[in-house]
């Protein structure tokens, strides 16, 4: 992590001053080669795919495979599932039908080739003289660059007129945050993956959900600024873990990055599991048929800057303590939700006792 922090101020710098707001190739593989490991840099460009995703909601809806190859490089970077070998075979299957969707086919495609090779295209660039990403050919651009040329809607390199560097811009200072959460936190989810779940066995889809807007964050603004203000001076340029799981009782735990727990008055931390459920309702009734969470989890970064995840439907996630039938039914009852959203040991809870939503 110390590596990352040398580089940057000298990066934000770069782009910071760039005309076109791009980060070079070359303070990219410096950066990515200082953090020395290729299942990190992976994780990066996993998350730069899915902040695409994010700003391309439709694209990515209208095509369940690009989920499903994002689920499976989840499962692999974060869960330990599959092997880097499967990634070499989706890259060979799909690479004909993928770039038939251009940048975001080939980004996806980018991504299973550098987690087969363990990111060779940024950290072993055959005899890399220091050029940009404009000398290579663009089936050895990285998922990172790929991510810019989307979410820009341009290339830095092909001079057009009326081009917002901004966009370019915030995207890669948004990429600079970003890498110093996951090499802090390598093991969280930076942004977490709303996906099709398909429960297989069952055969249950559960539809992805939209319960965020603006009104919200602003209220976990709230709550992260009052947790920094409970935080000793010299403490506050760590990152802070905050895990809150809530059905009948409440748990609160919240730790810096090394594990230590940051100690709250028992004043304090109720005002924090307060706002926390006042979120979730707020939540609720915005999209009530999606449902309720029972978990969340907050990384605050040491500038402020956080990311959420929420747990509405993964029995095994939630502590031994809160795997109570009873406990989990008096949640549903307070917040029922519709039978699309309800996966299948959930189903089996509720069996009759609550009526869904429509």
């Amino acid at each position: 992590m110390k590596n990352v922090d040398i580089f940057y101020d000298k990066l934000k710098k770069e782009i910071e001053e760039s005309p076109t707001g791009h980060l070079s190739l070359n303070s990219r593989v410096q950066l990515m080669k200082s953090i020395n490991s290729y299942a990190i840099v992976n994780k990066i460009f996993y998350n730069c795919v899915l902040q695409v995703k994010r700003e391309n909601s439709k694209e990515f809806a209208e095509n369940e495979l690009f989920y499903s190859l994002l689920f499976e490089a989840k499962e692999y970077l974060y869960n330990d599932n599959g092997k880097k070998e499967q990634f070499e075979l989706l890259f060979n299957k799909y690479k004909e039908y993928l770039t038939e969707y251009n940048a975001l086919g080939r980004m996806i495609l980018s991504l299973c080739i550098n987690i087969a090779t363990d990111a060779i295209f940024i950290l072993d660039i055959d005899e890399y003289d220091g050029s940009d990403d404009d000398k290579y050919d663009f089936e050895v651009w990285t998922p990172d660059f790929w991510a810019e040329l989307i979410i820009s809607g341009s290339n830095p390199f092909v001079k057009q007129k009326n081009v917002d560097v901004s966009k370019r811009k915030s995207y890669w200072l948004w990429y600079l945050e970003m890498v110093k959460i996951v090499c802090k936190f390598p093991d969280n989810e930076f942004v977490p993956l709303i996906y099709h779940k398909k429960d297989v066995k069952n055969n249950i889809i559960i539809p992805a959900r939209n319960q965020l807007n603006q009104e919200i964050y602003l209220l976990f603004d709230k709550v992260t600024s009052i947790i920094l203000e409970l935080i000793p001076s010299k403490k506050k340029e760590e990152c802070i873990k905050i895990s809150f799981t809530s059905c009948l009782v409440d748990m609160l735990n919240i730790s810096y990055s090394n594990g230590d727990k940051v100690n709250l008055n028992r004043i304090a931390e109720n005002q924090i599991c307060n706002m926390l459920r006042n979120i979730r309702k707020s939540m609720y009734e915005n999209r009530k048929k999606e449902g309720a969470w029972f978990q969340i989890e907050v990384l605050v970064s040491d500038n402020s800057s956080y990311t959420l995840d929420f747990n509405y439907d993964n029995f095994e996630r939630m502590p031994v303590y809160f795997q109570n039938p009873d406990w989990i039914l008096g949640l549903i009852e307070d917040f029922p939700r519709s039978k699309e959203y309800t996966p299948h040991w959930l189903r089996k809870i509720i069996g009759k006792k609550i009526k869904y939503l429509d």
